[in-house]
């Protein structure tokens, strides 16, 4: 295909990408990402499923400051996903999906398409073609893989499913078996779990072939009659966009263990075991040790957690799934999913860890988002740029402070979020600082978030 042929068949889609006003649309009319992304909006905004998280959270804190009495907390933190945030994960899910059904099955014409669309999302048009090749192209060019994972206007996601998409096409169209396997040995060796194992860097695994795998295997024990448990619902939900793009953490909270008391008295082991040892311990090795007891407090709380489903079911919850972070820069928590047993379509995500792990993963701290992710800067060109930018992309935060033993919700206002979000760029002694609160008290900046806010009350 010449480059005219290329700009050809795909300037509609290039053109219309992210731009169409989907609240116009019938589901009907909708790709699988579109009817995603409005239903996640729609539950976002419910007034019911942002009483029944609040509620829930609220529960498990209760429950924490019961369980270690004397332990420090900082204020507890809430936050709804931007809208942005919520196409940029789901884009990702569709992505992941359509890859995995690549490799156990195959995709047709119409989706290989839509996948392209995908993966180019806005990426500069000058990589539209390379990425192109890497899906279509007669022979997989490994300079070309090499160049895109080099290229810092692509994000991980999109990197990984590159390279997904290279293994998958010599998987299947490779003839030579000696020179298949070589390739493929080539990709995990520089971008795969071997890449980490070797190097004990855990984000040079790139590719994570392994999910792939896990799935593929499920879908072969059911062709083969030998299916474990959860095999089924493994492939269903891969064939099933409905559920495989549901996100599980529209609405996230975090509690971020700050201290352990000098002194306590108290009937829970773990806690009376930390602050004997505090006693021993120099100044010089202080804050090792504090960050270490929080840790331990955090995973104590975790597995009780994961242990007690009854107790959950007394609070109308149940835990639908543990991530256990232990990343290479340094950031260690426990993310913990949960739904209402009533409801299981109102899930929400909350993240436990150290105040000193909670401070790596603040501004230029090496768990920053700075350092992890490609974060716009605040855009104070006008008013309107900055009504626009800060309306789509700043996510909601509120926060849980204790009067008496009693946690109460407190919502930020919409600087504040403009200042959480934004922390890593701004610097509040600069022009563009003073522009944003210029901004945030002009009445058509004001009346611009009003409206769109009342967008989503009447769609709901």
């Amino acid at each position: 295909m010449t480059n005219k042929d290329f700009q050809k068949k795909y300037k509609v889609n290039l053109e219309n990408t992210g731009k169409s006003n989907i609240n116009q649309l019938n589901n009907s009319e909708l790709s699988n990402t579109d009817k995603a992304y409005k239903e996640q909006i729609k539950l976002r905004d419910s007034e019911e499923y942002e009483k029944r998280t609040d509620e829930s959270f609220i529960k498990i804190l209760e429950l924490f400051c019961e369980k270690y009495k004397g332990v420090g907390i900082d204020c507890p933190i809430g936050r709804a996903k931007s809208d942005k945030s919520l196409r940029e994960k789901v884009r990702k899910l569709e992505i992941e999906r359509l890859c995995t059904i690549y490799e156990i099955d195959d995709l047709d014409d119409k989706e290989k398409e839509s996948l392209y669309q995908l993966i180019i999302g806005k990426s500069d048009k000058s990589l539209h073609k390379k990425i192109y090749k890497v899906m279509n192209e007669k022979t997989i060019n490994l300079k070309l893989i090499d160049s895109l994972m080099k290229e810092k206007d692509l994000n991980d996601n999109v990197k990984m499913a590159l390279l997904r998409i290279a293994r998958i096409r010599l998987g299947k169209e490779e003839k030579d078996e000696v020179k298949k396997t070589s390739l493929i040995q080539y990709l995990e060796y520089n971008y795969g779990e071997e890449a980490a194992k070797r190097t004990g860097k855990l984000p040079l695994n790139l590719m994570h072939w392994e999910n792939v795998e896990s799935v593929k295997n499920a879908s072969q024990r059911i062709k083969n009659n030998i299916e474990k448990p959860g095999d089924k619902e493994v492939i269903e939900k891969l064939y099933d966009p409905e559920k495989y793009l549901k996100l599980k953490d529209i609405r996230g909270f975090r509690i971020v263990i700050a201290t352990i008391p000098d002194e306590q008295e108290t009937d829970n082991e773990l806690l009376r075991k930390l602050i004997d040892r505090k006693k021993d311990v120099s100044k010089e090795k202080m804050l090792a040790y504090n960050d270490s007891s929080c840790i331990a407090i955090e995973k104590d709380f975790a597995d009780f957690i994961e242990a007690n489903e009854e107790l959950l079911q007394k609070m109308n919850l149940k835990l639908i799934a543990r991530k256990e972070k232990d990343k290479q820069n340094g950031y260690k928590a426990d993310h913990l999913k949960f739904c209402c047993l009533d409801n299981e379509q109102y899930t929400f995500e909350i993240q436990i860890r150290s105040m000193y792990r909670d401070d790596m993963a603040r501004g230029d701290g090496p768990a920053g988002h700075k350092n992890r992710k490609k974060r716009n800067s605040l855009d104070t060109s006008s008013k309107m740029s900055f009504a626009k930018q800060t309306g789509d992309e700043a996510p909601h935060y509120s926060k849980y402070p204790t009067t008496n033993g009693t946690f109460t919700k407190v919502d930020c206002t919409k600087m504040e979020d403009i200042m959480v979000f934004y922390f890593d760029s701004i610097d509040i002694n600069s022009k563009e600082f003073k522009k944003a609160i210029e901004y945030s008290k002009d009445n058509e900046v004001i009346e611009y978030w009003k409206n769109k806010d009342k967008e989503k009350g009447e769609e709901r």
